[in-house]
C-alpha cells in the first residue's frame, strides 16, 4: 500500500532552529491510507522522519546536529510517535496501555517500554538505510536538481514501486 504519492522539498537558506539559524530545507507531503492510523502508518512516518539524518550518515559517514537537539525537530518528532505508539498505542511487545496519549508528553517509560521505543526507532532507522541505500543513485539525481532549482515536486509512483510506503 502506497502512503505517500506527491512530495514538494523546498531549499531554504536559513531555518531557524530554538538557538540559531542555520541551513535546511522543508518536506511537504499527505500520507494517506486508512481511515484508522496503524501501526504501518505511523511506522513510515518515524521512518520518513528519520531519512534525512540516515542520508545525511550513507553520504559523509557521519551525523549532524541538523535533525536533532531541539523540540520540534525530526528526532523528538520520532521520539515521540515511538512513544505514543508502545505507551498509548499498545504497539509494543505488551499490547498494554501505559499511559493515556493526553499525558504522553509527562509520562518517563520504565526500562521495558523505554527498550520498545528504542526498538522500533532502531528498526525504522535500518528500514530507512536500506531503502536510502537501494535508491541512492536515484537520491543523488534527485538532489542535484533541487540544488539547482530551489525546490522541486515529485510524484513517487515515478521513482519506482518502494518508494511511499
Amino acid at each position: 500500500m502506497r502512503l505517500i504519492d506527491d512530495v514538494k522539498v523546498t531549499l531554504s537558506k536559513t531555518i531557524l532552529d530554538d538557538r540559531f539559524p542555520q541551513t535546511g530545507g522543508q518536506v511537504e507531503f499527505e500520507m494517506h491510507g486508512s481511515t484508522q492510523t496503524t501501526e504501518v502508518f505511523l511506522r513510515a512516518q518515524v521512518r520518513i522522519a528519520l531519512a534525512g539524518m540516515v542520508a545525511e550518515q550513507i553520504a559523509t559517514r557521519n551525523r549532524s546536529t541538523g535533525g536533532s537537539g531541539s523540540r520540534g525537530s525530526d528526532l523528538d518528532a520520532v521520539t515521540g510517535i515511538a512513544k505514543r505508539m508502545v505507551a498509548s498505542y499498545g504497539f509494543g511487545r505488551v499490547p498494554r496501555l501505559y499511559v493515556d496519549v493526553r499525558r504522553i508528553d509527562t509520562y518517563r517509560p520504565s526500562r521495558d517500554v523505554a527498550a520498545d521505543i528504542d526498538r522500533i526507532l532502531l528498526e525504522e532507522w535500518d528500514n530507512a538505510k536500506e531503502l536510502l541505500t537501494k535508491e541512492w543513485k536515484t537520491l543523488l539525481t534527485i538532489a542535484a536538481k533541487l540544488v539547482v532549482e530551489g525546490s522541486l515536486s515529485l510524484n513517487l509512483q515515478d521513482l519506482g514501486p518502494d518508494c511511499g510506503h
